[in-house]
C-alpha cells in the first residue's frame, strides 16, 4: 500500500519484502555523464524503519502515480488539509480583480489552471508562452489570501513581472527588492532563487524561520526546479503548515515525448508530480492567442569540424568549436539578420555565450547595422563609433524599458543572453533567430515564444530561424532533428525554400494597395 498523506512524501509499507525490493529499482536511477565519464546514482527513497525485515520507505509524492502503476499497487489517499476550490470562487475573485484592472479577462483555459493549482498539493501547470500564466499565478495568491506565499524564479525580470501582475490585482502585502533583505512580515514573499541558496549555504536565521510559515510555495519556469539550489527550501518547511506546492512551466519537460527516461524530467516530476493542467504552445496557437510562428533552417555550408583527440568526447568544447564558432554558421546568420532589419522587423538574435554575441554585434556594426545585446545582470551592451572613427564596447545598465526605447529610436536587431528565453513580456519582437542550438526543446520553445505574442497590428504572424546543422557531427545533427521535430509538434509551420520564406517577410509591411 502507498500512503499518499498530501505532503512532500508518501510511505510504502504493508507489503512483502519482495515489493519493497522492486519500488527502490525503480526508485534508483544510474545516469551517464558524457563530460566527467562517470555513472551517477541516485536514490529516490529513503528507509525510514524496518521491522522484521520488513522496510517502509518513503518518497517523493510525485512518482506516486508512476510507482503505483508499475507495481500495481493501490494508493490510499488521506483527505487532503488544503480547502476545495470551485469555478464560482475563481470568477468572484477574477471579478473583484476586474473592477481594480478593467483590462482583465479570464478565460475558460485560465479557470481550470487555477483550479488545478488550487486543489491538489502538488502541481505541475504547463501552460504554454502567451496563455497568461503569470495572471493565473497571481489570481491564485488572491484567492489564498490568508496564505503565506513563497515564489521563486532565479530571473530577475521575470520576478518584476510578477510583482508588477500582482500590485495591478490588487495584492500589495508583498515583499520584492532584489537588492535588500525581504520584510518577512509580508504576506507574499517574492525571491530570486539564487538568493535563496545564498541564505541557506550561512543558515539565514530569518530565511530559516520564514520557511517554517510557508503555505504556499509557488516557482515559475518550473522546468529549472531539478536543481538543489531550487528545490532544497522545501527541505526546511513546515510538513504540517505546507498545503500547496505549484510549478508553471511553458516547456516543462526536455524528454516532451517519454520524460521519465530523462534524469532532469525524472527529478521534475518527482517533486511536482505529472502535469495536472496542459495548454500547450499548439492550443495558444489554434486559439490565436499567440501568433503563428513560421519557421526556416537556414542551410548553411557545414562540414566535419577537426577537432583536437583530445578533446573529442568533450561535448562543450565540441560546441565550441561545431556551432559558437562556426564561421559559415555564424556568417549565414549575420546576413539573415541584414535582411530582417532591411525590412524593419524586430528581431531579438538569440545567444547563450555572450563574447561571440558581441563580436557578431561588431560586424553588423561594420556594416551599418545597429545593434544591442541585453544581458542579465540588468547590463546593456553596444559598439559605438570613437571620435577617430574606431568602434568601442560600451556597456550601461538597463532593463526591457530600454530595449522598448531602443526599437522608437530605429534599433531592430537586439541581442539576447538566456535572461531572454524565459517570461519577458515584450511584445515588440516579430522574429528570432537561434544561433545557441540547444541540447534540449526547452529553450527552443521559450524562444520562440518571445517573437509569438499576439500581434495587435498587421499580421498574427512571427518569424523563427534556425540551422539546419546536418553536415557535421552527429549530435548537433541529433540536435537539429529534436528542434525541428519540436516546433512541428508545437504547431509551428515550416518553410522550407528560403525563397518562399524571405517573401513572407518582404509582404509583410507592404500596403495591400501596393
Amino acid at each position: 500500500m502507498i500512503y499518499d498523506l498530501n505532503m512532500f512524501w508518501c510511505y510504502l509499507t504493508n507489503e512483502s519484502q519482495v515489493i519493497i525490493n522492486r519500488a527502490k529499482e525503480l526508485l534508483t536511477r544510474e545516469d551517464y555523464d558524457f563530460d566527467t565519464k562517470t555513472t551517477k546514482t541516485s536514490q529516490f527513497f529513503q528507509t525510514v524503519s524496518k521491522i522484521n525485515d520488513i522496510e517502509t520507505i518513503r518518497f517523493p509524492t510525485g512518482l506516486i502515480k508512476w510507482v503505483s502503476n508499475k507495481l500495481s499497487l493501490p494508493v490510499d489517499k488521506k483527505l487532503p488539509r488544503f480547502s476545495y476550490f470551485t469555478e464560482t470562487d475563481v470568477l468572484a475573485v477574477a471579478n473583484e480583480v476586474k473592477n481594480i484592472n478593467p483590462h482583465f479577462e479570464i478565460r475558460d483555459y485560465q479557470i481550470e489552471a487555477c483550479l488545478a493549482s488550487l486543489n491538489n498539493f502538488e502541481s505541475l501547470i504547463h501552460s504554454s508562452v502567451g496563455s497568461g500564466k503569470t495572471s493565473v499565478l497571481s489570481l491564485v495568491c488572491k484567492i489564498l489570501e490568508n496564505d503565506k506565499i513563497l515564489i521563486m524564479n532565479g530571473n530577475n525580470f521575470i520576478l518584476q513581472q510578477i510583482y508588477d501582475r500582482l500590485l495591478s490585482f490588487g495584492i500589495t502585502d508583498v515583499s520584492w527588492n532584489p537588492s535588500k533583505e525581504p520584510d518577512y512580515s509580508k504576506r507574499i514573499i517574492i525571491l530570486n532563487s539564487k538568493g535563496s541558496d545564498q541564505r541557506l549555504n550561512k543558515k539565514d536565521p530569518n530565511y530559516l524561520q520564514f520557511l517554517k510559515t510557508v503555505n504556499t510555495w509557488i516557482t515559475d519556469e518550473a522546468q529549472h526546479f531539478q536543481s538543489l539550489t531550487a528545490f532544497e527550501p522545501v527541505f526546511y518547511m513546515d510538513d504540517t503548515k505546507l498545503q500547496h506546492i505549484i510549478g508553471y512551466s511553458g516547456s516543462p519537460f526536455r524528454n516532451y515525448k517519454h520524460p521519465y527516461n530523462d534524469k532532469d524530467d525524472f527529478v521534475l516530476i518527482a517533486l511536482l508530480g505529472e502535469p495536472v493542467f496542459t495548454y500547450e504552445m499548439k492550443d495558444t496557437i489554434a486559439d490565436q492567442n499567440i501568433a503563428q510562428p513560421y519557421a526556416y533552417f537556414i542551410n548553411y555550408p557545414n562540414k566535419e569540424i577537426n577537432i583536437p583527440p583530445a578533446l573529442k568526447d568533450n561535448y562543450f568544447m565540441q560546441y565550441r568549436f561545431a556551432i559558437t564558432y562556426n564561421k559559415p554558421r555564424n556568417r549565414s546568420g549575420i546576413e539573415m539578420l541584414k535582411f530582417l532589419n532591411k525590412h524593419g522587423i524586430k528581431t531579438l538574435a538569440s545567444f547563450n555565450n555572450i563574447k561571440p554575441g558581441q563580436s557578431m554585434m561588431k560586424t553588423l556594426k561594420q556594416e551599418g547595422v545597429d545593434s544591442k545585446f541585453i544581458c542579465g545582470d540588468n547590463t546593456i551592451h553596444e559598439w559605438v563609433r570613437t571620435p577617430r572613427g574606431g568602434l568601442r564596447l560600451q556597456t550601461t545598465e538597463g532593463n526591457v524599458d530600454d530595449i522598448r526605447k531602443a526599437f522608437e529610436n530605429g534599433y531592430n536587431i537586439i541581442f539576447g543572453s538566456s535572461v531572454m528565453d524565459e517570461g519577458v513580456d515584450l511584445e515588440d519582437f516579430q522574429a528570432v533567430v537561434l544561433f545557441s542550438a540547444g541540447k534540449t526543446p526547452i529553450a527552443g520553445i521559450q524562444r520562440i515564444g518571445r517573437a509569438s505574442r499576439k500581434k495587435k497590428n498587421g499580421q498574427n504572424i512571427s518569424f523563427v530561424i534556425d540551422f539546419k546543422d546536418i553536415n557535421g557531427n552527429y549530435m548537433f545533427r541529433n540536435h537539429y532533428e529534436k528542434r525541428r521535430q519540436m516546433m512541428i509538434d508545437s504547431g509551428v509551420k515550416i518553410i522550407d525554400k528560403v525563397q518562399d520564406f524571405c517573401k513572407m517577410i518582404e509582404d509583410l509591411n507592404k500596403n495591400p494597395e501596393e
